[in-house]
This record gives C-alpha cells, structure tokens and sequence, in this order.
C-alpha cells in the first residue's frame, strides 16, 4: 500500500492501460466517490488523488489523462520484493504515446511506476527507450532563468509534485551519459529547495516567477490551505522526491532537505503516523485526515531509512514507515466497503 515503493498482492489476468483504465475483476466490490473535495476553498480536484493510492483503479473515460498510471502501478510495486504477477498480460500500447507528451509535468508519474517496473522486469530495450524519452521531454519544460521545471498552470509556475518527476530526468541523463539533462535535474531541484522548501522542513506547493528575469516572486498553492501553508501531501512529495534526487545524485543538500521534511511531518502527524490535509490548516478543519499523503510518505521513509547517515535516526524511519503501513492497512482500507473502488479510504 504505498506510492511507487510499496507491495500488495492484487492481480488479475489482462489490463489495457491507456488515458482511461477499464473495469475488471480487481475492482469489482469497491466504488469512487468521484471528486477529491478540498476543504478550505480550494475547490475541487478530479477524480483522483494525485498520486498514490486512494481512488486509483476504476472506471474508464472519466478518468484524468495523468492518472492513468495509477492502476498499472499498483499491479507493478510488487516486482522488487516478490512477484505474484509472473503470468499477468500487460497491454500498454495505449500509454506510450505519452512519452511526448510536452504539456504535461507528470511524465516521471506515468513511466517510473508502469514502464520502469516493466523493464526491471523484463530488461527489453524498447521500455529502457521509452522511460528515455520521457525522461528528454520533461526536460523540455525547463526554464532558464529561473532554473525550474515549470507546471501545466504556466511558464511562471513551479509544483512541489515535480519532485516525484525529477527522477525521470536523473535516470534518462544517466542511461544516456546526457550531461544537460542532469544538469536541468540538478537545476530544479535546487531551485525548488530554494524557494518552496521553508526553513523548517515544511513545504509550499507552488512558486511564482517572473519569466523575464527569472525572479522568485511568491509562494502560492492550488491544493493547500493557503499560499504559506503546509498542503500534506505536497510535504510528502518533497521527502520522497529529495530522496530519490539525492539516491541519483549523492548531493548531500538533497538528503538533508529530505531529512528536514520527514522531520517536520513527523513532528506534525499524531501517534498514527496520519497527517492532517494540511498542517497550518484550523483546527476545526485540520480534523480531515489524508491517508494517500501517509502512502507516500511511508514510502519515501523506506528510501530514505537506507540513506541516513545516523543509524539511530535510520532505524527509526524503518520503524515508523511499518508503523503507518500498519495503520493504513488496519484503519483505513475499504474492504468493508463493497461499493469502494480505491484501496485506501480517507484521501483528500
């Protein structure tokens, strides 16, 4: 149960993955509510949550264009700890196009957790090549003068959730020796470490620049509760993001940014290891838990306990990543639900 690291033992016979994934016997029994609905006036945000694992598999058309790797990555996690899906056909015709894809900013989303864990699996060249091109495009988002990868709102937006695409840009500059395109990944991760990661660990979701000079103009958020808040999720994107950045990398500014973010969810979260939507939200509002940022955190936690230096504090990442998997899985799966279609309930 977790965002691109994580196991579960689902499968089933035959999936066509494409902009929208289709109804098959591993989503019988559960059902979407349809919208993710964001408290605080943010308005409402798709049909799925953005990145992990709460309404992830189900229903065809409506689904948005970036989530269509969702439900291939929950039938693919498995490949690094065991794998049940030896005899599971895969159709992914319908997905590759994507990889040229230049109006969107997901394309580490899409390829890392389907075409990534293909090739682990099969090491055939043409999913390599793939991941590659995807990789090269997203690098075609960059923006010189700021020095950041910039979102689908606009030339002037950097996201906090391009940290969980970075990756892509890392791995096709490394399978290629393609010194720029690690030189942009290593642009706009000290970019975003400049200007959305806060000296205590918290996180904002979106920067403004002016595209003339390149200026750092504000923080601002389409998902959080307010432009200097803490949207949880986003904070869960940056720990997980920094991670594989320094893991690429070895930059040490990259762990210890990671480090300072899981520090401050840590310190922000209950006993459960669940966080709020977002931290700075009110109180009478912060009641509203979001169990996909725990999915992701929990599985940034698994990276990052391998990568810190201090033994004690290492230990106690692994401790705490099983801790909310535990949670997750006792609390807030929806297998008493027959008319849920995601695995987790509680997502915002």
């Amino acid at each position: 149960l977790v965002a691109q690291d994580g196991a579960h033992g689902l499968c089933h016979r035959h999936f066509t993955l494409g902009q929208g994934v289709g109804r098959s016997a591993l989503t019988d029994g559960f059902d979407r509510d349809g919208v993710d609905h964001v408290p605080g006036g943010a308005g409402k945000f798709g049909s799925c949550a953005e990145a992990d694992l709460v309404n992830a598999a189900g229903g065809g058309a409506s689904l948005m264009p970036y989530t269509a790797q969702f439900f291939a990555e929950k039938l693919n996690v498995p490949v690094e700890y065991f794998n049940p899906l030896r005899n599971v056909q895969f159709t992914a015709t319908p997905l590759e196009p994507r990889k040229k894809d230049r109006n969107a900013h997901d394309l580490g989303f899409l390829f890392l957790s389907t075409y990534y864990r293909w090739y682990r699996l099969r090491h055939e060249p043409a999913q390599r090549d793939v991941i590659v091109d995807a990789g090269s495009i997203l690098a075609t988002r960059f923006n010189e003068k700021g020095g950041y990868l910039h979102s689908y709102v606009g030339d002037n937006s950097v996201f906090i959730d391009t940290m969980m695409n970075v990756g892509i840009i890392f791995y096709a500059a490394r399978e290629t020796g393609d010194r720029k395109l690690r030189d942009i990944a290593m642009r706009h991760c000290w970019t975003t470490r400049r200007v959305l990661v806060r000296g205590d660990g918290s996180v904002a979701h979106e920067g403004i620049f002016d595209t003339d000079t390149g200026e750092f103009l504000k923080q601002t958020t389409h998902q959080g509760y307010r432009g200097d808040s803490c949207w949880s999720r986003g904070l869960a994107w940056a720990a997980y993001g920094f991670t594989t950045a320094y893991e690429y990398s070895r930059d040490p500014h990259f762990l210890e940014t990671a480090e300072a973010c899981a520090d401050f969810y840590l310190r922000h979260s209950g006993s459960d290891g669940i966080p709020p939507w977002d931290f700075s939200a009110p109180a009478e509002n912060r009641t509203l838990l979001d169990t996909s940022s725990a999915a992701i955190f929990a599985a940034g936690l698994l990276r990052l306990c391998r990568l810190a230096p201090n033994a004690l504090k290492s230990h106690f990442y692994w401790t705490t990543a099983v801790h909310i998997l535990r949670t997750l899985c006792e609390r807030h799966l929806a297998k008493s639900d027959a008319k849920w279609e995601g695995i987790l309930k509680g997502g915002v």
